[in-house]
């Protein structure tokens, strides 16, 4: 049972720079906690089915004023339950029901489905997930602004009957602030986590009689962070690409969404985002000796209105308008595979995105692909749509291939 007492030995932060990072978390509608997977979730708050932007904004007013006052959870929830009630936010309800509950854009949700709303036991939820990563993004600000003087973390686990197995496998071990194990293994690593990190100096190291742990293999680290929860919650990053197309989607008229494509794709911000995860594929955190590649996706681009009506003319059906390209497929490209492949150099990598943007491609509908090419680069995009992996779909780019190499005049290829 998790209690409010278990925040008291692992966080030493004024409640001021935990509210900061609650009130500074953008708000973002979603059906299923998946859908703000990682590195966006730091960005976005949240909680799962709740499809209104304003009854949400409410439930982070709420939250952001419970730990500013320095509310108990219980007080908190005699708050809260009131207007989640008056709201219809509340109890078992077919999906069709929920508030705010739009079918195109949850196609693949059963409307008839019983889903679980409001009650005490996913308060208790929302409360503790979003406090815990707020003070885990406060908390690791402040490690870091210190980790001059203490550049060593140890991993810290409450150690009772209640604490994963795993997770006491960590719990003592050191590495330094600056190790890419952090980036995976930062607290909290799955749901109801009490870890924290403790900060040390060069002094407290000897005096403990401590050493640098070798780090984990990816066995060990699989087993001991919940895959949604393998990221560093302190860590930074936009989820620009989540709360774009959930903006986007909402747009009234094409033109202004044509627009607004058009201005983001072509925006520093996404240049710059492009190029960082670009660069960070290529350059893989070494972990026990070896790269340590994740094959996680990260987005690219998105599908205009255009290219999504002529897909679902040959019954294709994207079920989000994100493209992606995984950390495999970016090394690959970009370093050379026995000429059957294009090896590019960064700049011609986020050059070659561009294609992204053509709204005349093809279709293989034997092989249910869709080629964007460009005739310039004599290079070929291989997208599929709703690629389904762990449980999850994408619109991922499979491959870029020299032109001569993918066949077009084969009968089952059509211009759309």
């Amino acid at each position: 049972m998790l209690t409010d007492d278990i925040f008291n030995f692992s966080f030493d932060l004024e409640p001021e720079e935990v509210v900061k990072y609650l009130k500074d978390k953008g708000i973002q509608t979603s059906y299923n906690w998946y859908e703000l997977w990682q590195s966006a979730n730091n960005h976005s708050f949240t909680v799962a089915k709740v499809l209104q932007t304003d009854l949400l904004a409410q439930i982070q007013n709420s939250m952001v004023k419970a730990i500013s006052s320095g509310q108990t959870i219980e007080e908190w929830k005699r708050q809260i339950r009131p207007e989640l009630i008056q709201n219809g936010w509340w109890g078992e309800v077919k999906a069709s029901d929920i508030p705010g509950f739009d079918q195109s854009k949850y196609p693949n949700i059963d409307p008839n489905k019983t889903v679980q709303l409001g009650s005490n036991k996913r308060l208790k939820t929302i409360f503790y997930t979003n406090r815990t990563v707020a003070y885990s993004q406060a908390r690791y600000k402040t490690l870091i602004d210190n980790s001059k003087n203490r550049p060593f973390w140890q991993y810290i686990a409450v150690e009772d009957s209640r604490t994963r197995d795993s997770h006491m496998a960590l719990s003592g071990k050191v590495w330094r602030f600056d190790d890419p194990v952090w980036d995976v293994i930062f607290p909290p690593n799955d749901w109801g986590c009490r870890c924290t990190v403790r900060a040390l100096s060069q002094a407290q190291l000897n005096e403990e009689n401590l050493s640098l742990a070798s780090p984990p293999s990816q066995n060990e680290i699989s087993a001991s962070v919940k895959q949604e929860w393998a990221y560093n919650s302190g860590s930074t990053n936009l989820g620009l690409a989540g709360a774009f197309w959930d903006a986007y989607r909402n747009l009234a008229g094409e033109a202004l969404k044509e627009t607004a494509l058009k201005m983001l794709v072509n925006s520093t911000q996404w240049k710059e985002m492009l190029r960082e995860y670009t660069e960070r594929a290529l350059n893989p955190k070494i972990i026990n000796g070896k790269p340590y590649i994740d094959n996680s996706q990260f987005a690219v681009g998105f599908l205009s209105d255009t290219q999504i009506k002529k897909m679902e003319s040959v019954g294709v059906y994207p079920k989000t308008g994100i493209l992606t390209v995984s950390v495999k497929e970016i090394i690959h490209s970009i370093k050379p595979d026995q000429g059957k492949r294009v090896s590019l150099t960064v700049e011609q990598f986020l050059e070659e995105l561009k294609v992204l943007q053509n709204e005349t491609f093809l279709f293989d509908s034997q092989n249910n692909r869709f080629i964007l090419f460009n005739s310039e680069t004599n290079t070929k995009f291989i997208l599929a749509i709703n690629y389904a992996k762990k449980g999850r779909f994408y619109n991922q780019i499979l491959t870029f291939y020299k032109k001569e190499l993918y066949d077009t005049s084969r009968k089952s290829v059509i211009v759309l």
